[in-house]
């Protein structure tokens, strides 16, 4: 169903898009507005932005507000669907990776990849939601520095290279039933 808005006197419909309230992006999907004395549904769900700032901080966060005290350097949307990240080849640049939002992807392949510069463990973990992740391909590969053992989800298939060169990973996480690709998983790990 399209939804109304009212644009200088003018009713327009609108079925998808994203909008702006006090300094965050959200989506339309459905919820209530007035129009003419009408009420309308339309609901707004925030966007989920991937914030990387100048000290190597990389945030994942329910908006696009930059944190303050903080530069950014980069940001990224549309990376929960995506089977590569927009954020490839920032990587190296990462020195601590933070999820204040849930983030639900469907592929974490080469999420982190060549975070060698990565000195924290990631924080809010839990926020990760790994029940759509199917692909985990590189997705730790050289985090060197890494030491905590990163979850890993139960409908993973492949994990080729996931944790490989993490010379300091503590324990080995292991995945759920489907995996069928574990080649070099765990390459040059103590």
């Amino acid at each position: 169903m399209a939804h109304k808005t009212l644009i200088g006197g003018t009713s327009y419909n609108v079925t998808s898009g994203t909008s702006m309230v006090s300094g965050a992006t959200y989506n339309i999907t459905g919820g209530k507005t007035l129009v003419g004395g009408t009420g309308y549904d339309i609901s707004f769900v925030l966007n989920k932005t991937a914030m990387l700032y100048d000290d190597g901080s990389f945030v994942f966060q329910g908006s696009d507000k930059v944190a303050e005290g903080k530069t950014l350097t980069a940001s990224y949307t549309d990376f929960e669907d995506t089977d590569n990240p927009p954020w490839n080849g920032q990587q190296y640049s990462f020195t601590s990776v933070d999820f204040k939002t849930e983030v639900a992807p469907t592929s974490m392949s080469n999420w982190f990849a060549g975070a060698s510069n990565m000195v924290a463990n990631i924080s809010n973990f839990s926020n990760l939601d790994m029940n759509r992740v199917t692909d985990m391909t590189n997705a730790y590969r050289n985090c060197t520095n890494l030491t905590g053992a990163p979850k890993c989800g139960n409908n993973v298939t492949n994990m080729s290279n996931t944790y490989a060169w993490c010379e300091n990973l503590k324990g080995r996480p292991v995945c759920g039933p489907k995996v069928t690709n574990m080649a070099y998983t765990y390459y040059y790990c103590l």
